[in-house]
């Protein structure tokens, strides 16, 4: 009888296997159910099953490729928009670093020709070490200080901006920065130019203002900025725009305390010919130096004016603000009698001299 040479059963037939569990359906082998490693024949005999029922795995081709994984292609492209946008923000940076550069060098030229024009007066006040330092002091706040903000937020700038960082880059308002604020930029710098704009923030905190403007010139050499010096010829065409400024600012100002420090600013430029910003603190100072510089008249009624504006300030500190209080009647007094008396007749002499 002819038999199938896998299962051994008579071709064209039903055949039920001896093992339990195991049976063979007539047909091709491939549609046979998974058998033990032997099978056994209708005979009895068993023959070892060297092939497995089971057709070989294929792989499906409709799963296949020839691009390579979204997964693969993901970080290239990542990295390239990455260099794309360092390249961008690299180029763009480039081209905003000059003008940042020469905005810093015009505000440095005008403080620094300023600096030195006012610094000249500080010369008539080394007698009078206490004066001397009220005026030292007063030009460090209220001219270095501008000027070193500016110096250490613009180099701070072109820093990043050379090296393609991020920064808050905002055209508000000047706000003034602490001591430890300008330390730390100061300290982020690189180089050289750290340690000049260090020193540079410690003659700040200083009591000398010849010693800041060195320090000053040190910290703009270092960076590559000019430092104008202050010439003759400039000199004097500033001196006749100060002039002619404070004339002005005289001639209008009319609150009796704001008017003291201009005055005696203007009578100490036409006895100097040097300009001189007078805080209020100086102004007893000042005055008294003008004693043999001034007419006799001149002097007598800025002496009064200034002895009366003491006394008003000090009304003002002592007032309580109680209706039984006679301070405020005093306080009126003494304010009349600047207004409408001494503040006129100051100011003539005051105009009059400035006009010769």
């Amino acid at each position: 009888e002819e038999r199938d040479p896998e299962t051994h059963v008579p071709a064209g037939r039903h055949q039920r296997a001896t093992t339990a569990g195991v049976f063979f359906v007539t047909g091709s082998p491939a549609c046979a159910t998974p058998s033990s490693t032997r099978t056994t024949s209708s005979s009895g005999g068993s023959t070892p099953s060297n092939r497995s029922t089971f057709p070989p795995l294929r792989s499906d081709r409709r799963h296949r490729s020839n691009s390579p994984p979204a997964d693969l292609l993901r970080p290239f492209r990542l990295r390239q928009h990455h260099q794309r946008k360092m390249s961008t923000m690299l180029s763009e940076d480039a081209e905003r670093r000059p003008s940042v550069l020469d905005n810093l060098q015009k505000q440095l030229d005008e403080a620094v020709l300023d600096m030195q024009l006012y610094g000249k007066a500080l010369d008539a006040f080394e007698d009078d070490p206490a004066t001397s330092g009220i005026l030292h002091n007063h030009l460090l706040t209220t001219m270095g200080t501008p000027i070193v903000d500016k110096i250490l937020f613009s180099l701070d700038k072109d820093n990043k901006l050379k090296n393609g960082m991020e920064f808050e880059d905002s055209e508000e308002q000047y706000v003034q920065l602490s001591t430890t604020e300008r330390t730390f930029l100061a300290k982020d710098l690189p180089g050289q130019l750290s340690s000049k704009a260090q020193a540079l923030v410690e003659a700040l905190e200083g009591k000398r203002f010849d010693s800041f403007m060195d320090a000053l010139r040190d910290t703009a050499e270092e960076s590559g900025f000019l430092f104008k010096k202050l010439e003759e010829r400039l000199e004097r065409s500033m001196l006749h725009s100060y002039r002619e400024d404070l004339i002005a600012q005289v001639s209008s100002e009319t609150d009796p305390v704001s008017f003291l420090p201009k005055v005696v600013a203007l009578l100490f430029l036409e006895a100097h010919n040097k300009a001189l910003q007078v805080p209020e603190r100086a102004v007893g100072a000042v005055s008294t130096l003008l004693k043999d510089k001034l007419p006799a008249s001149t002097f007598k009624v800025l002496t009064e004016y200034h002895a009366t504006t003491v006394k008003l300030l000090a009304l003002q500190d002592a007032a309580t603000g109680d209706e039984d209080d006679c301070t405020s009647d005093r306080m009126l007094e003494k304010k009349e009698d600047l207004e409408e008396r001494l503040m006129p007749e100051l100011k003539s002499l005051a105009l009059g001299t400035g006009k010769e």
